[in-house]
């Protein structure tokens, strides 16, 4: 199978104003997108017969309108201090993958099974394998849509393919102030935000709010580790919730759609950036600033409209297997957790800090010094927590089983819960310091540099991913970082 783009357009527009000090940027930009699957012929092979499958087009063919705004604005007329401001709409990168999830060929049934008894004792198949029916040694296959369209395949809104802003886009707004506090030092102060939109969801048409239990559990007890310690250790956390046994076995039906035809969805990014360049005499350089911004998501409205959706935290599909409950946000962090209580997250501000200095300095006899600074928040502690039948089933109404249990006459299933929300707790604080020492040499025409680097010069361990299952193994490092280090480097121009 094949999929093809018949069009991937951008137009723009764009003009220039100065007015006195004052200086304007204003650009409209056209994008345009069309791909399709066309038609597919497949030979017979040894399971299934010859098919056909006709051309599949607008998959998607999607068209947006996007501003773009820009201004500068010499504020004391000195040219000392600029005031600078814009913001734009931005469509998400898109090809074929619409195409290629939506080809007859990918959404049908690709495998099947079947009984063979071997009545003749040759090893093979006596029997027409392409026949669906019982026949010869073979008994009838499993799956009657083996080779053809699979019912049960993501399904995308007809809405979703078609039409105008209907792609996922972003808004991208930024406020700098830049001033020259004295010769050879400029600060730039910025604010910045970027809020996203037209998220896609995955909604599960066959299943509704009352085919899930809320159930909780008890926050087991545990030394804290690597400095985390787990909050309301032996107290219930609850909002998780699990499918009824009558609803685990009815069939899917997966609808690809936007997020707000369903709810309201939100995620917003705020930040502020300072910065400081200073240049001194004989070619020294000090440069750093700090940079804190924090991200806001809010899909509550969502998970009380529609609690059989799911999602990512990127949009994109969930999968199947992840409907779990009411409001379940699958996000894309490492370790599983699904419940409704975090529907609404936000990372601090702290999270979202991070400091840099860089520093250069000539010596004598054509040497020159340099350092790197750096200071950024730890990695994220999670905790995911196999919680077993037995724990789960005395919340669940009338203690019953798991749905994935249902028509067992014991249940043995653990389901996999989060004891920390994304962003709750984090490790320790990165930090690293990195040293230079270079020297250039000039022979004839050619130019040598030679460099001696030391990384990690306090040689810290922090600590960059861990193990987030909790018990005996959690939080034990996977990866940290490198020790201090000795590089020895040159470069050679010709």
């Amino acid at each position: 199978d094949e999929e093809r783009l018949k069009a991937s357009l951008g137009l723009y527009a764009q003009d220039q104003w100065t007015l006195n000090r004052l200086t304007l940027n204003l650009g409209l930009r056209f994008d345009y997108l069309n791909a399709y699957a066309p038609a597919t012929d497949l030979p017979q092979g040894v399971f299934v017969p010859a098919r056909k499958f006709d051309a599949v087009k607008c998959l998607p063919c999607w068209s947006d309108i996007n501003p773009r705004l820009g201004a500068a604005y010499d504020l004391f007329g000195t040219g000392k201090t600029a005031v600078k401001f814009n913001i734009g709409r931005y469509v998400g990168g898109e090809a074929v993958d619409i195409a290629s999830a939506n080809h007859p060929v990918n959404s049908s049934v690709n495998a099947t099974t079947r009984t063979w008894g071997d009545a003749n004792g040759n090893y093979v198949p006596d029997c027409d394998l392409r026949s669906p029916t019982a026949n010869g040694e073979c008994g009838a296959i499993d799956n009657i849509n083996f080779g053809r369209n699979n019912p049960n395949a993501y399904r995308y809104d007809p809405g979703l393919l078609k039409g105008f802003n209907k792609r996922n886009y972003t808004w991208q707004a930024q406020g700098i102030v830049q001033h020259q506090l004295a010769n050879n030092i400029g600060l730039t102060v910025g604010y910045f935000r970027t809020w996203y939109g037209n998220f896609l969801i995955t909604d599960n048409e066959a299943l509704s709010a009352s085919d899930f239990d809320q159930y909780c559990i008890t926050r087991p007890t545990a030394p804290s580790r690597g400095g985390v310690t787990m909050p309301g250790a032996g107290q219930p956390l609850c909002g998780f919730y699990d499918m009824n046994p009558a609803a685990a076995s009815r069939a899917p039906r997966l609808v690809r759609k936007l997020a707000s035809d369903v709810g309201k969805r939100t995620e917003v990014y705020n930040g502020v950036d300072i910065t400081i360049n200073s240049r001194f005499k004989k070619g020294a350089l000090l440069a750093g600033g700090v940079s804190i911004g924090r991200t806001t998501t809010d899909a509550c409205d969502i998970a009380k409209k529609a609690p059989e959706t799911t999602f990512s935290t990127d949009g994109t599909a969930a999968g199947a297997g992840a409907n779990t409950g009411p409001g379940t946000f699958t996000q894309a962090v490492a370790g599983a957790w699904s419940s409704a209580v975090y529907c609404n997250l936000s990372s601090p501000w702290m999270a979202g800090t991070q400091a840099k200095v860089m520093f250069v300095y000539p010596l004598p006899a054509n040497l020159q010094f340099s350092a790197i600074y750096q200071n950024m928040a730890g990695a994220p502690v999670l905790a995911t927590y196999p919680a077993t039948a037995a724990e789960v089933m005395q919340s669940l109404p009338g203690n019953r089983f798991l749905g994935a249990c249902a028509g067992r006459p014991t249940c043995t299933v653990a389901t996999t819960v989060s004891l920390l929300a994304p962003g709750e707790a984090f490790e320790k604080r990165l930090q690293q310091l990195d040293l230079r020492f270079s020297r250039k040499f000039n022979i004839g025409g050619t130019r040598l540099s030679a460099n001696a680097d030391v990384a990690n010069i306090t040689n810290r361990s922090d600590v960059y991913s861990s193990n987030t299952g909790y018990g005996s193994n959690w939080l034990v490092p996977y990866e940290i970082a490198g020790g201090r280090i000795l590089r020895l480097s040159a470069n050679l121009e010709f």
